[in-house]
């Protein structure tokens, strides 16, 4: 359906909430407005977003990281072991997009490293 001049549509985010490891919910509303005021809004809509691969692959001596773009909201991170209690450390280095995902370029100083994506 397309709007009438005048006509104002807006969709909110009301929540988020996480679901499961690998999925993010986001929970919706819509409202219409138009010159007489704001609708009523609709009904509450669940959407769960999986979270993208993460992938690792050698490049001439360097570990290149590769994710999708809907994981642009989320921060990549590392640690060096995975014993409790795990330290997750943000990489401060800057991911370049190309094609629709993210890639960034390690230079492994440690003899092993571990990376996830976090919100």
């Amino acid at each position: 359906m397309t709007p009438s001049t005048g006509q104002k549509f807006t969709c909110n985010i009301y929540s988020a909430r996480y679901w499961r490891p690998a999925n993010l919910v986001l929970f919706y509303t819509i409202t219409a407005a138009n010159a007489y005021g704001p609708g009523p809004a609709s009904t509450e809509i669940a959407v769960v977003v999986p979270y993208p691969t993460l992938t690792a692959s050698p490049v001439s001596g360097r570990v290149r990281l590769i994710w999708g773009g809907a994981a642009s909201q989320l921060r990549l991170q590392s640690t060096t072991n995975l014993k409790t209690p795990v330290t997750w450390s943000a990489l401060t280095n800057i991911p370049t997009v190309q094609n629709g995902s993210s890639q960034l370029d390690w230079f492994p100083a440690d003899a092993t490293r571990f990376f996830r994506l976090s919100p």
